[in-house]
């Protein structure tokens, strides 16, 4: 696989970056495609958590990151991008190009990183909106706006949220484009607490990252244009009032007298009210009939069989997992326990 890397902008033009090649080929790129060109891809990168602030990040010569992945250089190049570095922990120094931090940063790349390279900035796609307290962001001028639909349970805007509400930030956005002007692939860095996950090659003591994800920011007040502190989570798995996925894990049920699992028709007549209020079985679930739907529940629940072994009719064991998760984010599923471990310790 061709190995990439961005020098920095061109003279001529802010928005295009000049990379070379392994080979040592250069050619110019549109800044839209700096989202899979510029960076060096390992066939193979760890992963590390970084939580803290900016205000140990310092930069350093390309030089070091380039030799820390095995990149050919030539000794007469001059390197017009940024690379930041500092301790993910005692033991470890991560070096990270400014265009890993960009990727991680300006979200959703297709609208967001073209903007940050021109003069308006952010403000070609939101503006921060005073006309209520707090000021909010609002998007205007992106097309597909349907395209910032949540992602793995977080609403892509956030990135935008947060590069428009925190002055810090919002003036790391404008930095982007003046490094630019000069041909440099840069930027200054926000205030904050911050969770960064980052992918890359370690060796010894020193971290080459080659990809980094933004999980979450904590702005404080001072740095916030609502007055207050915010936090902006980008990712579901560090976001403290996401629904959590639906689990069989340590729920029970007992048998039946008889051994069995599977609702008799006095507990059916019981659990049938319970289960059908409201409409949780649309699509595949609703041309199945709930009783079947439950006592498979039932038999995951009891024999901790792996899903795929509950059923062999696939579309059976959709509606089955379907309602699982359904019955069980709004509490059906509970109740229906609860009324079995009570009918059945008796």
């Amino acid at each position: 696989m061709e190995q990439t890397w961005a020098l920095g902008a061109t003279a001529e033009n802010p928005r295009e970056i000049e990379i070379v090649t392994d080979s040592g080929v250069r050619r110019v790129i549109p800044i839209e495609q700096a989202t899979q060109l510029g960076v060096p891809k390992p066939a193979k990168a760890g992963r590390y958590v970084y939580e803290g602030d900016f205000a140990s990040w310092h930069t350093e010569p390309a030089d070091t990151y380039l030799a820390g992945l095995g990149f050919p250089e030539s000794p007469s190049e001059v390197h017009r991008h940024l690379v930041f570095t500092f301790d993910v922990n005692p033991a470890l120094t991560a070096h990270v190009p400014a265009l890993v931090l960009m990727r991680a940063f300006f979200k959703p790349h297709y609208c967001v990183l073209p903007a940050i390279f021109r003069p308006a900035g952010l403000d070609m796609i939101s503006f921060v909106g005073y006309g209520q307290e707090p000021p909010t962001v609002v998007l205007d001028g992106v097309p597909e706006a349907s395209r910032f639909c949540t992602q793995k349970g977080t609403h892509r805007e956030r990135a935008i949220q947060w590069c428009q509400l925190s002055l810090s930030a919002r003036k790391m956005t404008w930095n982007v484009y003046r490094n630019a002007l000069k041909g440099t692939l840069g930027m200054t860095l926000p205030m904050g607490q911050t969770r960064i996950v980052l992918h890359g090659v370690r060796r010894g003591g020193d971290l080459f990252v080659t990809q980094a994800a933004l999980s979450q920011v904590f702005v404080p007040a001072e740095d916030s244009l609502t007055k207050s502190s915010e936090q902006y989570v980008f990712h579901a798995s560090v976001d403290p009032n996401r629904k959590r996925a639906a689990s069989a894990k340590g729920l029970s049920v007992p048998a039946r007298p008889d051994g069995g699992y599977e609702v008799s028709d006095a507990e059916w007549e019981q659990l049938e009210p319970e289960l059908s209020a409201g409409d949780s079985c649309g699509g595949q679930a609703g041309r199945h009939s709930r009783r079947r739907i439950l006592d498979l529940v039932l038999l995951k629940i009891s024999s901790g069989t792996p899903w795929n072994r509950v059923t062999t009719d696939r579309k059976l064991l959709s509606a089955v997992k379907f309602a699982f998760r359904q019955w069980t984010m709004d509490g059906r599923l509970g109740v229906a326990l609860g009324l079995l471990i009570a009918g059945r310790s008796h």
